[in-house]
């Protein structure tokens, strides 16, 4: 069991006002409602688990082995892209993942890298999901919707409140020396990063909970809780509970160690000019093998800078 220091619902209202004192009324009461539930971690765990053992009866029932990651990969894209979808999500769901499964998945845009924050912005102000394919590891590809399917599945919001609250999220921003420009409330409520997990007690992520307070500095988007997309995927990686999320999320974090290894193999025998121009055309060193990625997929095209998007009629 999870021990840490209770946010209320009270504290996580007196900071969003402080971040964000021109966000009023019952917006500002939904996006305290939504922060106070990532900072729950009970509650997000519970939702997970509900979550993995639909996931895991659609693998047994797709006879699919522990070990098939890419399997994994399209039963979570479906269940997920399902959800998207009843919420009314931008998406293309068009593709089925997994040929025995009845309901549909959805091909969404993929980042290959780091997203030009105003690219980024516009896929949130449409209302998309994407892949998060080039982020680093231990961001993790789908931290992003599962915390917005956690929200989803709380019950504090009905389905129409959750998609406004996802686009509307990049509106109230703040000015932050933390931050070069502004920060967003989508920084604030699901995009924290992680306080220095190195600097805290080693063990399993659920026993370095209790060690500090997430709003000791409101105006630093750092969280030791679910607000940080990091901090969840190191405690899928970690979970004893979660089966399937704990296979799938530590089988990509081999995937990309591979990719990077390969990468960073191919760097070593490339002289210094080369290797400057391949740092700055690919960013992290996995963008390469996203990117190949995608184009064997072959269901993309290059919208903006590592925003690939899919192609008509797909």
């Amino acid at each position: 069991m999870i021990t840490h220091p209770v946010v209320t619902l009270e504290t996580v209202e007196k900071k969003i006002t402080a971040v964000f004192p021109d966000l009023q009324g019952k917006l500002k009461s939904d996006y305290a409602r939504l922060v106070a539930l990532l900072c729950d971690m009970t509650s997000v765990i519970g939702i997970l688990r509900k979550l993995d053992r639909q996931l895991e009866g659609l693998r047994i029932f797709n006879d699919v082995a522990d070990s098939d990651v890419m399997s994994h990969r399209k039963i979570l894209s479906n269940v997920l892209g399902q959800k998207e979808l009843e919420l009314g999500f931008a998406g293309q769901f068009t593709q089925t993942f997994h040929p025995s499964l009845t309901s549909s998945g959805g091909v969404l845009p993929t980042l290959t890298g780091f997203g030009e924050p105003e690219d980024v912005k516009q896929l949130i102000q449409e209302g998309s999901h994407w892949r998060d394919i080039g982020v680093s590891t231990a961001h993790g590809e789908y931290s992003h919707r599962l915390q917005w399917y956690v929200i989803a599945e709380s019950g504090l919001f009905q389905a129409d409140q959750v998609k406004s609250l996802y686009t509307q999220s990049v509106s109230p921003q703040c000015t932050s020396s933390f931050y070069p420009k502004t920060f967003h409330m989508w920084d604030f409520a699901v995009d924290c990063f992680e306080r220095d997990h190195t600097q805290t007690p080693t063990g399993k992520v659920a026993a370095r909970l209790s060690a500090y307070d997430d709003f000791a500095d409101p105006h630093a988007p750092i969280s030791i809780r679910f607000r940080s997309p990091a901090i969840l995927n190191r405690y899928l990686w970690e979970a004893d509970d979660l089966p399937f999320l704990t296979r799938f999320t530590t089988g990509r974090r081999a995937i990309h160690a591979q990719q990077d290894a390969s990468v960073r193999q191919h760097r070593e025998g490339l002289s210094s000019e080369e290797k400057s121009k391949a740092k700055q055309k690919d960013g992290p060193l996995r963008s390469a093998a996203s990117r190949k990625e995608v184009d064997e997929l072959g269901l993309f095209t290059l919208r903006a800078r590592n925003i690939y998007v899919p192609k008509s009629g797909h």
